[in-house]
């Protein structure tokens, strides 16, 4: 299953990379008007770099803000965020595969007990 989200995410990307390639990086997001398709890549890579990150700290708080952090300083020129957009993509979806391999790593729900209910506690 971690497999199947670790494609799709480099799936995913490279419908975006194939939707930005050739664009302006000052054109406006008409989903969203405040933002221009740099930002756009830019947070999308740094959301890819921020996930990664949260997997590899394996719980540790990983604070939100990392991901808008994460593009200052890189160019605003699409054809050179193209790569950097892949090889974040490429490195999360590797990070999932690993994560999925790890011994206690999953989606596990805990048992909840009923206090007040009468049921058992």
């Amino acid at each position: 299953m971690v497999d199947d989200y670790a494609e799709e995410i480099v799936r995913q990307t490279e419908s975006l990379r194939e939707t930005v390639r050739g664009g302006d990086a000052r054109a406006r997001v008409p989903s969203c008007p405040e933002w221009n398709l740099g930002q756009l890549v830019r947070h999308v890579g740094g959301t890819h770099r921020w996930a990664e990150r949260c997997l590899r700290a394996g719980g540790a708080e990983v604070w939100d803000e990392q991901v808008n952090k994460v593009g200052s300083g890189v160019t605003e020129d699409l054809a050179a965020l193209d790569g950097w957009l892949a090889a974040g993509a490429e490195r999360l979806a590797a990070r999932c595969a690993r994560s999925a391999r790890r011994p206690g790593c999953g989606h596990r729900r805990r048992a909840r007990t009923q206090r007040g209910s009468g049921g058992a506690g």
